[in-house]
């Protein structure tokens, strides 16, 4: 009885600086009827202070979550991510509230502790406390608060994405800082509403509020934008302080962060005599050109030094020495660029690391001059005579000069002595993302279809097949099956003809079939559409209600080519007309001809639009509308040997 005793009166303690709420008070929801959840609180609170690392200033962030349960639901774990190198987690603490008002504290004794990692990282100093949530009936109430202190926050910026996928009654942003310290912000708001900070000064303190109530759900699209993109993201970082009497301050432009992470590198890009011998002996037989050079380079630089990535303190942004990288042959992006870099530099070939943000066919705007706000990726510029081409040597299925698509049109920082703007990778080019499918196909009376298909692609088209035969088994006929446009094919062999990891072009072939592609009228008159026999190359998007563009990874052009070889005694008696359709969308073109028993169909569309705004979705329909009119035009077969084969 008195450990049952002593326990609750620690229970009712770890519950004793939340606030006391009122029940009558919190809002039932039910202008939600699908949710699940209903987020009372979402506050993230950044407190600057004096007497962090080397004088610097230090930050404690207190992060609150309060929701209550409308529909019985499993909530997630309380998690509290920190670093070693900069952080410590204080305290992780939480209550439910039963419906009929009584309290319960969250069992922090549950909590682990363990380290942050996933596939391609071998080490790293990031760890999370997981501390898991019991049951919380429908109608409780369930609030976390995570306390942590920063020693150093020079990489350091609170990004907040308002709302998510459930409604949310209050969210909010404060900071506080010495008077005359300074904070900076960056807000971009999908409804474009202006977000100002409520400021004000208390006890020698400035303190700036950012608030937002009554958030509806965030629903993604189909094909849409990512979910930060339909919301108000929130960045804020401390911009100036005093420091041992004296004014500091962070990173005021890109030019200053490019300069500022430039001799950081440069530090880490010394070359050995083993890295000069290295190059001499790749460049043994490579033509005395600039890009001939690079090109032999960045290739080795992408098949002999493994993605692995070792991350400790500043080692999220400062890469391994290139001396680290050359004898161990592993390193992450920043690490490969750097020593492709310093291969680079040995040759007289001219390059700069550059940071990207890879993104998911959606390019995330730069924020804040911050080693923590803008970029997860790091790249290389490399500047020849002829022009300025971005490499990744990260990518292993990429030819020389050409980048995946979750690198094109973003925002870039090339790191150089001088310090350098801004800039933007290049877009897409239908011409280059290209992939056509031929199918030499012989019908049978029944309506079966059989025989050989070959692929061909360049490009973006040509990287899944590349990365499948580079790291994959190398058996490909099961997996081609989602990406052969034979409609309802079953493969029945696939091998890989032509696929090298830095090859311009792919190539595969194989053996197919497909059944009853035919729809059989009266007598021996039968119908086939090309939708009977490949996938239909256009899809309808609903346009009603949409928020958001459409977004299409990459500008491409797709070709199909069938050739039908008929039944004997087969006759086309009447075949569609040819189309060409055109539109700002892009470009479609069908085409039929028989010749000697050969029906022959060639069809290609051409997207050249990569994000579609919502108002031109009905346009954008309209187009393929036409095109799967014109997909779905039927050729008339008169097949006398049909009703012999019942």
């Amino acid at each position: 009885m008195r450990w049952s005793w002593v326990l609750a009166s620690l229970a009712l303690l770890a519950c004793a600086s939340f606030p006391k709420l009122d029940l009558s008070a919190v809002p039932d929801g039910k202008q939600y009827p699908d949710a699940k959840l209903l987020t009372l609180l979402s506050e993230q609170r950044v407190d600057y202070f004096p007497g962090g690392k080397d004088g610097g200033p230090r930050a404690r962030t207190t992060s609150r979550w309060r929701v209550k349960v409308l529909k019985p639901t499993e909530l997630p774990p309380v998690r509290a991510w920190y670093s070693r190198a900069f952080s410590r987690i204080e305290s992780v603490r939480g209550r439910i509230i039963q419906p009929d008002g009584s309290e319960k504290a969250l069992d922090v004794s549950k909590k682990s502790d363990h380290s942050v990692f996933d596939g391609s990282i071998l080490f790293t100093d990031e760890r999370v406390v997981v501390v898991p949530v019991p049951p919380v009936p429908v109608g409780g109430i369930f609030e976390s608060e995570v306390v942590e202190w920063r020693d150093d926050v020079r990489p350091f910026v609170l990004q907040e994405v308002f709302g998510g996928s459930n409604p949310v009654a209050v969210e909010r942003v404060v900071a506080t800082a010495p008077k005359g310290w300074q904070l900076r912000w960056r807000v971009l708001a999908f409804d474009g509403a202006l977000m100002e900070p409520a400021v004000d000064e208390e006890d020698g303190r400035t303190r700036w509020t950012f608030e937002r109530k009554d958030l509806a759900p965030i629903e993604r699209e189909p094909q849409g934008v990512p979910t930060w993109a339909l919301s108000t993201m929130l960045a804020v970082r401390l911009e100036s302080w005093l420091q041992d009497g004296q004014e500091k301050t962070a990173f005021k432009t890109p030019e200053e962060m490019s300069r500022w992470l430039a001799g950081e590198y440069a530090a880490q890009a010394a070359p050995t005599p083993e890295m000069v011998a290295t190059v001499r002996e790749v460049l043994q037989n490579v033509p005395d050109t600039e890009e001939a050079k690079a090109k032999a380079l960045y290739e080795f630089a992408c098949r002999r030094v493994q993605y692995c990535a070792v991350e400790i303190g500043y080692g999220g942004w400062i890469p391994h020495p290139a001396k680290s990288v050359h004898e161990t042959r592993y390193g992450d992006c920043k690490d490969k660029a750097t020593y492709l870099h310093s291969l680079l530099t040995i040759a007289g070939v001219k390059s700069a690391p550059t940071l990207i943000y890879s993104h998911d066919g959606y390019p995330r705007p730069f924020q804040l001059p911050s080693l923590g706000a803008n970029f997860n990726h790091a790249i290389l510029a490399v500047h020849l005579r002829s022009g300025t081409v971005y490499v990744d040597p990260t990518q292993r299925a990429v030819p020389f000069g050409e980048l995946s698509p979750s690198e094109l049109d973003a925002p870039v920082l090339e790191l150089t002595p001088e310090g350098a703007p801004l800039k933007t990778t290049r877009g897409s080019d239908p011409k280059e993302n290209a992939e056509t499918q031929t199918f030499n196909l012989t019908l049978s009376p029944r309506g079966d279809v059989e025989g050989r298909f070959a692929i061909e692609a360049t490009g973006s088209r040509a990287r899944d097949y590349k990365l499948r035969v580079i790291y994959g088994t190398g058996k490909v006929t099961k997996w081609l099956d989602d990406y052969l446009w034979l409609k309802d094919a079953q493969l029945d062999d696939a091998q890989a003809a032509d696929v090298t990891d830095f090859g311009a072009q792919v190539s595969l072939a194989g053996q197919a079939h497909a059944h009853r592609v035919l729809q059989r009228g009266a007598g021996s008159v039968a119908l086939l559409r090309l939708t009977d026999v490949v996938r239909p190359s256009a899809v309808l998007q609903e346009a009603e209600g949409r928020k958001a563009d459409l977004v299409n990874r990459v500008n491409e052009t797709v070709t199909t080519e069938v050739r039908l070889t008929l039944p004997a005694g087969a006759k086309v008696t009447r075949r569609p007309r040819d189309v060409l359709l055109e539109s700002p969308f892009g470009a479609f073109r069908l085409s039929w001809a028989v010749e000697g028993g050969v029906l022959k169909v060639s069809r290609q569309l051409v997207r050249a639009k990569r994000l579609i705004p919502p108002p031109q979705l009905n346009d954008f329909n309209a187009f393929n509308t036409r095109v799967l009119a014109a997909e779905a035009e039927p050729v008339v077969l008169e097949l006398p040997a049909l009703e012999a084969s019942r």
